[in-house]
């Protein structure tokens, strides 16, 4: 299963709520205001993505990451003769 676009998703359903507004709207015979919801879709849709993690980003905060690196380190220090800290 692929990953959802839910910006997509969003946008989609934002015209799906404005147009069920607008044909309650036109069956009352009376405008109605764009709820609470309507706007924050608008305002999340209107903010650009946040930016992925790059992969040091990622990396660094893996604990098997940190693990291994540590271990690198020490057998590194063993090979050069260093003493482990």
């Amino acid at each position: 299963m692929t990953n959802p676009d839910f910006r997509a998703l969003c946008a989609e359903l934002l015209r799906e709520l404005q147009a069920l507004r607008l044909a309650v709207a036109d069956e009352l015979g009376s405008p109605s205001e764009e709820s609470s919801v309507i706007l924050r879709a608008r305002a999340a849709l209107a903010t650009p993505p946040p930016k992925p993690p790059t992969l040091k980003e990622q990396a660094m905060t893996n604990p098997d990451f940190r693990t291994i690196r540590a271990e690198l380190l020490a057998i590194a220090d063993e090979l050069e003769g260093r003493p482990n800290e």
